[in-house]
């Protein structure tokens, strides 16, 4: 059959590249059957941070969603992690809570100074997921 004429042209007789043909063209027919994922929605995020500028403790976080046609985005299930920008520390998750008019406010504990990133993740009311990625420099240490 083709896999035998195939084998016989790149000089595959048996052993494991006899076995290695078979096995990479059903993983190749796989892959072109995976279904696409579902693109990511274009949302933009404007925010602040209170105290400003940003000290080491507890801080609260206020945004607002827009599409890409500058339209508030409402009623969005939105997680924000704070992280760190070196290794070894965990990072802080908050659930946002919606104020209208595609605004949103979140509360976490900065738990040392230096630079930190903030990563908006969410899905819409469409049920497209997003993740915006902001960084925040420059806490302050009490």
């Amino acid at each position: 059959g083709v896999i035998d004429a195939v084998r016989s042209r790149l000089g595959f007789r048996s052993g494991l590249g006899a076995l290695a043909l078979p096995a990479l063209m059903a993983l190749t027919s796989l892959a072109a059957c995976a279904p696409e994922a579902s693109p990511a929605a274009q949302v933009a995020v404007a925010w602040s941070v209170t105290p400003s500028p940003p000290v080491e403790g507890p801080v609260k976080l206020e945004f607002s969603l827009r599409d890409g046609a500058g339209k508030a985005l409402d009623g969005a299930d939105v997680e924000v992690e704070a992280g760190m920008n070196h290794a070894g520390m965990v990072p802080e998750l908050a659930q946002a809570t919606g104020l209208g008019q595609g605004r949103y406010s979140a509360e976490f504990e900065l738990t040392m100074g230096g630079d930190w990133f903030l990563i908006f993740r969410g899905t819409l009311t469409d049920g497209t997921g997003f993740e915006e990625i902001e960084d925040l420099r420059g806490v302050a240490a009490r």
